[in-house]
């Protein structure tokens, strides 16, 4: 992903990865995809925020529910934030588990951020 130009999607991933020293799971990979599509760190906090966009965008199963309930119980003066992402999933009409992110990576991150995050439902 590092052969990407410095302002895609791939070598954005890329260079989250170098910084927190991660290297991609095999078959997780579009989970970290999500992570930096969506700006969220990849930090405990990170991860309920993301749980909590995917229930709000329609991911209704156990462990993402599992995720948040834990998040909820455990950061409790995160509560509003959580629910905030929680609205920006539902309010996201792009269903985000349904996209191939391998075709991303070469795109601009800026791009497939506006183009799959900032439409909206209108329903």
């Amino acid at each position: 992903m590092r052969v990407y130009p410095p302002e895609s999607f791939g070598y954005k991933i890329a260079q989250v990865l170098d910084t927190y020293n991660f290297t991609l799971i095999p078959h997780y990979e579009s989970h970290d995809a999500k992570h930096i599509l969506l700006d969220y760190e990849m930090t405990a906090e990170g991860e309920v925020q993301l749980q909590c966009f995917m229930l709000g965008n329609g991911q209704v199963i156990f462990s993402v529910i599992f995720a948040v309930c834990l998040g909820f119980i455990l950061m409790p003066d995160q509560w509003c934030v959580f629910y905030n992402d929680i609205l920006r999933g539902y309010r996201t009409s792009t269903n985000i588990s349904a996209i191939d992110f391998c075709q991303l990576l070469p795109n601009d991150l800026k791009s497939v951020q506006k183009e799959l995050l900032y439409s909206t439902q209108t329903n």
